[in-house]
């Protein structure tokens, strides 16, 4: 009897571990496919200002789709192997017009979301939202960017949680051709790519060193990426759970080391609806 029963734990124990892994997958797989949703249907809204670039006064002028690197590190691909991957903390920020009411809409990856600069390993994905009247942007048309740059800096005025445990946020930009608008260095020795006049104007700046992706992207005016792909690494609940339990950076590095395989990634291209292909000519 005493043999049947343990065999049985047994039994009992491997299944009830299956299906709270199964649960965790699925839950893991739910949450990233309901964040990615949301970017997607957000994304492909932008919108171009056609405002002029201002030279003068730099400042002033407001960016239709904008993206910078908060923190970028590198994580094997394999336990025990040399390969390894990049992985990329984004913020990103875009305009959409709806009738007369313009929205500025924001996505970023904070360990903290009220400490400036608050950008570790892992962190949560924040969602910002304001927006204004057609008469307001034209007064201010930078605003809503500004409120952007202080929410990112750890004001969370109109800030939401969207996900937690995120790993990697990599946003890329795509011209009408689907190739991928990156830096390079031009005819003068400056490292960057520069496209455009008065009345559109993109720039990539160089990535930091070992990378390929553009530290910053800034479309303005006209210009608009006509594709935009975002990619997404979520880790499971209970292994981000144990990762915020360890008090030292070093161990939590560590840690996160040997968790390759419990890191989900989701990765889609989005079609930008009112792209203007003039800017591209």
């Amino acid at each position: 009897m005493s043999v049947i029963i343990i065999g049985l734990m047994a039994m009992f124990s491997q299944t009830q571990r299956a299906f709270r892994l199964g649960m965790t997958q699925t839950d893991v797989l739910e949450a990233g496919r309901m964040a990615t949703d949301l970017l997607g249907r957000e994304i492909e809204q932008i919108t171009p200002d056609y405002v002029k670039v201002d030279y003068v006064n730099w400042a002033s002028n407001a960016p239709n789709f904008y993206v910078q690197i908060a923190n970028a590190g590198y994580q094997p691909l394999m336990v025990g192997t040399p390969a390894s991957r990049t992985n990329v903390m984004d913020d990103l920020f875009f305009i959409t017009r709806e009738n007369q009411t313009w929205t500025g809409i924001g996505y970023f990856v904070r360990t903290n979301a009220t400490v400036p600069g608050g950008v570790g390993l892992v962190g949560s994905l924040y969602r910002y939202e304001t927006n204004q009247s057609v008469a307001q942007f034209d007064n201010n048309a930078s605003g809503m960017f500004s409120g952007f740059n202080a929410a990112r800096d750890g004001n969370p005025t109109n800030v939401s949680k969207i996900l937690d445990g995120v790993v990697h946020f990599r946003v890329r930009a795509y011209n009408p051709a689907n190739g991928w608008i990156t830096w390079y260095y031009a005819n003068w020795g400056a490292p960057y790519y520069w496209y455009g006049s008065q009345s559109n104007l993109i720039s990539a700046t160089p990535p930091p060193v070992g990378m390929a992706d553009a530290s910053q992207y800034v479309f303005y005016s006209n210009a608009v990426p006509a594709f935009v792909e975002v990619e997404m690494g979520v880790l499971e609940s209970q292994v981000y759970e144990r990762y915020q339990s360890i008090p030292v950076a070093t161990a939590q590095s560590n840690y996160l080391r040997q968790q390759v395989g419990h890191v989900h990634l989701f990765r889609q291209r989005i079609l930008i609806r009112n792209v203007d292909r003039s800017v591209y000519q």
